[in-house]
């Protein structure tokens, strides 16, 4: 939210901060369902796949959320006016962000 200030967005730092937050949202309800979901994944096999597809659709999940956070997180820049060719420094926080909600749900998600 610092650095999305200091490269042209116009919110004071509290309420980019409170936007920013919200860029958290997809990768974090996605690493819930697959984390603590594990028993939907497991009546997957019922339908005969194995524990390497299921662990491939456990992270394409995981992709596709982190991909979206990563979208809304450039979206929500973009509208608190910073500007295009200077996203990608306030951006990196949010990136770095959802890559270690990968890291700390690594066991559930691909560990089989």
């Amino acid at each position: 939210a610092w650095i999305a200030g200091k490269t042209g967005g116009d919110l004071d730092l509290r309420r980019r901060f409170t936007e920013l937050g919200y860029q958290y949202a997809p990768v974090a309800m996605v690493s819930l369902v697959i984390g603590l979901g594990g028993e939907l994944f497991d009546n997957l096999a019922f339908v005969g796949l194995d524990r390497a597809a299921i662990g491939y659709i456990k992270g394409l999940l995981f992709a596709i959320g982190f991909l979206w956070s990563v979208y809304l997180g450039y979206r929500i820049l973009a509208v608190q006016g910073v500007a295009a060719n200077r996203l990608w420094a306030p951006l990196g926080p949010g990136v770095i962000g959802s890559l270690l909600v990968a890291v700390f749900w690594w066991p559930a998600i691909f560990i089989q």
